[in-house]
């Protein structure tokens, strides 16, 4: 089973297209649809949110479609966000191996599709500096989800940002490097684009910000809010479905949302916050400092 899938951010005009197998390895292609030449509206945002996560559950965008029986079957996803909906279809569609995808996505935020790339190229490359594919997946946890990460997740971004950039200083030297056999850029614009973010989530690295400075904020602004209290928050509602009216999984969700927004750990996982403990709080993550507007 193959799959390709694309990336556009319309920002720029950027596009960028992965394609992967089943192991999320063998290919990835990254191009920009450049627009010079047209005319376009402009977005106008009276708020702006950023969303390095999603917010909703993950779904299966092959659920009520027919599969093609002419070459691959194709899905457009405007507005993708993070990679769940997508990984969740591949998830879903694991058992037909002879079958290919495509998969066409878009968003507006450029710094959501270069934490995308991290992650599918960390996974394509098992994390060249990490020992197992168990550690691996562990690390592109922390990477992914949590405010405060360990200083070994840290340390393989950073490494795993260096590699990127000394590969991708020009279209031709990417063309040579041995990312190239699985992610392939189809346009300058688009690698400018990808490598802005990567340099600056670098630079995030070598600060180091303490993940305690992190954990101080997020209660000061959870306590701000009035989130600090005993009350129900189904912030996360929409992800367990008609059970979050349950009493059993309002008070997980509130316990899980409290325990995230006061550990920086995805539900206040208390393995994570012991390791973390053990590492003087640990280290705030970049991929969560940048956006078009940070």
């Amino acid at each position: 089973m193959q799959m390709q899938i694309w990336y556009a951010v319309k920002r720029g005009s950027t596009l960028f297209a992965a394609r992967l197998t089943p192991h999320l390895a063998s290919w990835i292609h990254f191009a920009q649809l450049s627009r010079s030449n047209m005319l376009i509206p402009a977005d106008i945002r009276l708020k702006y949110w950023f969303y390095p996560i999603g917010n909703t559950p993950a779904v299966d965008l092959l659920r009520h479609s027919p599969l093609s029986t002419r070459g691959p079957t194709s899905v457009l996803s405007l507005g993708c966000g993070d990679v769940r909906n997508v990984l969740f279809t591949l998830w879903t569609e694991r058992a037909t191996t002879d079958r290919s995808y495509t998969f066409t996505t878009c968003d507006s935020e450029p710094a959501v599709l270069g934490r995308n790339i991290i992650l599918l190229s960390f996974l394509i490359s098992n994390g060249s500096h990490i020992t197992s594919p168990a550690e691996t997946l562990k690390i592109c946890w922390e990477l992914y989800y949590h405010l405060v990460i360990s200083g070994k997740a840290l340390a393989a971004l950073q490494a795993h940002l260096v590699a990127l950039l000394d590969s991708a200083q020009t279209i031709k030297d990417w063309q040579k490097s041995a990312y190239a056999a699985h992610l392939k850029f189809l346009s300058k614009s688009t690698l400018a684009e990808v490598v802005k973010f990567w340099q600056l989530y670098l630079n995030a690295c070598t600060q180091k910000t303490k993940g305690r400075h992190v954990q101080e904020e997020s209660r000061k602004l959870f306590s701000q809010r009035g989130f600090d209290g005993e009350g129900i928050f189904l912030h996360g509602g929409r992800c367990a479905g008609i059970h979050a009216l349950s009493s059993e999984c309002s008070k997980a969700l509130s316990d899980a949302f409290r325990g995230y927004w006061q550990t920086g750990v995805v539900a206040g996982n208390q393995s994570d916050v012991s390791a973390l403990e053990q590492e003087h709080g640990g280290f705030a993550n970049p991929l969560f400092k940048l956006s078009s507007r940070l």
